[in-house]
């Protein structure tokens, strides 16, 4: 989950700490002086605090969004599922009564396109295997379905997007594109279709295009769902262009769309994750994990803390406060060698500080924990060797 590298070097920092008989730790500290050079020392700056920066501007696809209410569900079977799948496809009571919905609609109506549709889609949600990869098998019995929907009524909008989707999700994007113009032509200006074609758009990189389907999308959005989907794919517009100070308030902005989901607070969780920005990327996931308790939440989570960790341990030398990230970590992930790793370095460094037997203890037992998980983390096996070889016993 962590680089090795990294973890290496804060090793060593923990070894020198240690061996330096009974020697009171100091903190370090850093910063950057007018011309850009880096500076480290046992005492505070003297210099003025910097100016704080200007809160980067509003994106302008965000400026007067206002959130479409959800209203209450449909009573209509049919819409009700539909609305069941927009907006909760990440519970599985809902996406359940989904399929009960669809199913008996169909059973009553066999030929009943706009059923046929939503359980394509119910379908291809079933097969989502993370990140942009689904299940080839869902998506063939996704298409089939759509099939048979276009069979009953070729001029559906819905259908022929969701056909649109599925080509994409199967990287077949000429034809998804095809899919997304049909139903633009039989339903001009359909916020769907613009979603679709925005996504097909950032896939091959052409960032204007996806910015001018994504402004026309949320134009034309009806539902929540549907500016929730047009700013996904505009948070991957300014991912591309390199505009992460938009991408972050995109990220926001759905979060606020999205006050139950769980994914989208651990989606900017994780691109918190890879800027760096740990402290904020931990209560994301924190928060997502309370909602709902999901692999990729902890996984995120784990990630965040061991890189919190990590920032303390090599600019500060905080070894509780790092101490007491790893754990999280190691909560969130307790198969991570190099948690277990990080968290018992960390016992050491503040043993060689305290001289607490007890702080011993727990560091060798992290240690045997990493090396039972990885018998070959040379960072783990050194430490451990040296803590033996200093008299610790397990």
């Amino acid at each position: 989950m962590i680089v090795r590298s990294v973890l290496a070097a804060v090793g060593l920092i923990a070894v020198v700490l240690v061996s330096a008989a009974g020697a009171d730790a100091q903190g370090v500290y850093r910063w950057v002086d007018k011309q850009g050079n880096v500076h480290y020392s046992q005492t505070p700056p003297q210099e003025a605090q910097p100016e704080p920066k200007a809160a980067a501007p509003v994106p302008a696809p965000l400026v007067g969004l206002t959130p479409i209410p959800l209203g209450a569900p449909p009573t209509e079977p049919v819409a009700h599922a539909r609305f069941l799948l927009d907006n909760r496809r990440w519970d599985r009571t809902a996406t359940a009564e989904a399929a009960r919905l669809l199913d008996a609609a169909l059973k009553a109506e066999p030929k009943n396109a706009m059923a046929l549709t939503q359980t394509a889609r119910l379908t291809y949600f079933g097969g989502y295997q993370g990140g942009d990869r689904y299940d080839p098998k869902a998506l063939y019995h996704a298409a089939a379905l759509v099939d048979r929907a276009l069979a009953a009524d070729p001029m559906l909008p819905e259908a022929h997007v969701t056909r649109g989707f599925v080509g994409f999700y199967q990287k077949a994007y000429a034809r998804a594109r095809q899919a997304a113009l049909e139903a633009d032509k039989h339903r001009p200006g359909d916020a769907e279709a613009g979603i679709l074609l925005a996504g097909i758009a950032n896939v091959e990189r052409k960032y204007g295009e996806a910015l001018a389907r994504v402004q026309g999308a949320l134009r034309t959005a009806t539902t929540r769902s549907q500016q929730r989907r047009a700013l996904q794919e505009l948070t991957m517009v300014y991912k591309g262009k390199g505009e992460i100070p938009a991408a972050d308030q995109t990220y926001a902005m759905i979060v606020r769309l999205e006050p139950e989901s769980p994914w989208w607070r651990v989606n900017y969780a994780n691109f918190l994750n890879s800027r760096q920005e740990y402290e904020r990327a931990i209560p994301l996931a924190q928060e997502a994990l309370a909602i709902m308790d999901f692999g990729v939440g902890h996984e995120v989570l784990a990630k965040a803390a061991m890189g919190r960790a990590n920032q303390l341990v090599r600019d500060s030398q905080d070894w509780a406060g790092a101490g007491d990230y790893y754990a999280l970590a190691v909560q969130h992930d307790p198969d991570s060698a190099d948690a277990r790793y990080g968290l018992g370095m960390t016992y050491w460094a503040r043993a060689g500080q305290t001289r607490g037997k007890v702080l011993l203890d727990q560091a060798g037992v992290e240690l045997q924990a990493a090396l039972k998980i990885d018998p070959k983390h040379a960072q783990a096996r050194r430490l451990y060797d040296d803590l033996v070889r200093r008299g610790w016993k397990p």
